[in-house]
């Protein structure tokens, strides 16, 4: 039994070696707990220890505001079509909302060329002096102008 004991090795690990936690060692266990004297520890030495182990926050970081001030998130997630290797019915989805956003671009350019350039006629279309004075003397005879139908 002396030999078994001297040979027994541990098989199971259902603890964290590391973790502070569960810490078996005489050490790590005394660390930090309260009732101990740390008065021989100088203050230089606990701050290089915890800014090292990332528990040490300056007094410039405390008063800091760590909130964003603006309401936009960081990134914004893109459509799960416009990935690499999208799924069919996402990249047809993503391929139709472009197609309608290209029609509406398309719709008002053409409105907006209904209202501006297709309200006026074409130069060769425009009235001249001759046209008007065919326009003016229509029901005068004298002029040359047509008779209304009555």
């Amino acid at each position: 039994t002396e030999l078994d004991r001297k040979t027994r090795r541990r098989t199971e690990f259902d603890f964290d070696l590391w973790g502070e936690e569960n810490n078996q060692g005489a050490e790590a266990q005394n660390k930090g707990k309260k009732g101990i004297d740390n008065s021989w520890i100088e203050k230089e030495t606990k701050v290089h220890t915890d800014t090292w182990t990332s528990k040490h926050r300056p007094k410039e970081g405390l008063k800091r505001n760590q909130k964003s001030k603006t309401l936009l998130p960081a990134v914004e997630v893109p459509h799960p079509g416009q990935s690499y290797n999208p799924a069919l019915a996402d990249h047809q989805d993503i391929l139709w909302k472009a197609a309608m956003v290209e029609i509406d671009k398309e719709k008002e350019q053409l409105r907006i060329e209904r209202l501006t350039t297709g309200m006026f006629p074409k130069k060769s279309d425009a009235p001249n002096e001759e046209t008007y004075f065919k326009e003016m003397a229509v029901g005068i005879p004298e002029l040359g102008g047509e008779q209304p139908e009555d």
